[in-house]
């Protein structure tokens, strides 16, 4: 079993090396001297092992926690590793993840490019940020775009639009979505009123 003593008293060695704590964690250290929390478990008649984090980033206690939360899953048939991968793909394709791509990919002038960043995080993100961009529908964009409406800012719900169509766009050119709701939300939201300026003579 180790303690925090025990931790700080490892020595890298010419090759690879384990030392076990219970119930499956261990110390992997290397010889460059990185130290990776491990766990191995058993799942469908195989044997795997799990990265919990590197020491001292994570002590002694956190990899203990991440390794119980680890052995629950297994508990309920569920393979630890897999599951974070889905997670990690799941997060991949939120609207957010998919939105900062396609911005990152526009060839913009930084000013341009920042007035895109500030209207996506101030306006767009913290309503759809969050969401499974396939599970977005027009409904929820149009819900978005009425809260800006109300607020008078109908400038600003016509950009806040016309930007997640074309993260929507990039989404379906890369095959994470199927189609681009705020197409059917046009004219959806009252156009600001254009003023005329009386002609100087």
């Amino acid at each position: 079993m180790l303690t925090g003593t025990k931790l700080k008293s490892l020595r890298p060695r010419a090759k690879l090396y384990r030392v076990a704590d219970e119930r499956g964690l261990c110390i992997e250290v290397h010889p460059s001297g990185a130290r990776y929390w491990r766990q191995r478990y058993t799942i469908g008649g195989k044997d795997k092992m799990l990265s919990l984090g590197v020491y001292p980033d994570v002590s002694l206690v956190q990899a203990r926690e991440r390794r119980d939360e680890a052995r629950k899953l297994i508990a309920n048939g569920i393979d630890p590793s897999a599951e974070r991968k889905a997670t990690k793909d799941a997060a991949a394709l939120t609207f957010e993840a998919i939105a900062r791509e396609w911005l990152d990919r526009q060839d913009l002038a930084p000013a341009t490019a920042k007035k895109h960043r500030w209207l996506l995080e101030r306006h767009v993100l913290p309503t759809l940020g969050a969401m499974p961009i396939r599970a977005i529908t027009a409904a929820d964009v149009l819900a978005m775009l009425q809260a800006l409406e109300g607020r008078g800012l109908l400038e600003t719900a016509g950009r806040a639009r016309s930007q997640v169509s074309c993260v929507f766009r990039h989404a379906v050119a890369t095959l994470r979505a199927q189609g681009d709701p705020p197409v059917a939300l046009r004219g959806a939201i009252k156009s600001p009123k254009v003023r005329h300026h009386a002609a100087v003579t």
